[in-house]
């Protein structure tokens, strides 16, 4: 399964949840939802994800520009997507995972390339 497929099939599992168990809780669309929901004693489900592969944009069938970035961010938001974080373990077009040396080798594994690390004395950062 792709990470477009695997992203919507989790927020239909998050809605179907929600739906399930909405005597205490309900999906937030915005902070008057928010409010809503708070005041009446339920917790207010916020939906995001972190996602490697946004769009399936690292495909190479996949056109990738700004229309198309905009137009996944739009189907994302009409599916109710909240927030986003367009990476996740691995690199992919608009974004890296660079935070640990370890999720390099998600990156070889997954892109056939590790990232390419460097110190940066000047601004004083070192990965």
């Amino acid at each position: 399964m792709d990470d477009k497929a695997s992203a919507d099939l989790q927020l239909d599992e998050i809605k179907s949840f929600v739906a399930r168990h909405n005597d205490f809780m309900e999906v937030a669309n915005g902070p008057d939802d928010i409010r809503r929901i708070v005041r009446s004693n339920k917790m207010a489900i916020i939906i995001g994800m972190e996602v490697d592969n946004i769009g399936n944009f690292n495909y190479a069938n996949v056109t990738v520009n700004e229309n198309t970035a905009k137009a996944e961010i739009r189907r994302l938001y009409d599916k109710v997507w909240r927030y986003i974080f367009p990476v996740h373990l691995v690199n992919n077009k608009s974004s890296s995972a660079i935070y640990s040396l370890l999720f390099n080798f998600s990156n070889r594994f997954t892109k056939q390339s590790a990232f390419t690390f460097w110190r940066s004395v000047a601004a004083g950062i070192d990965v």
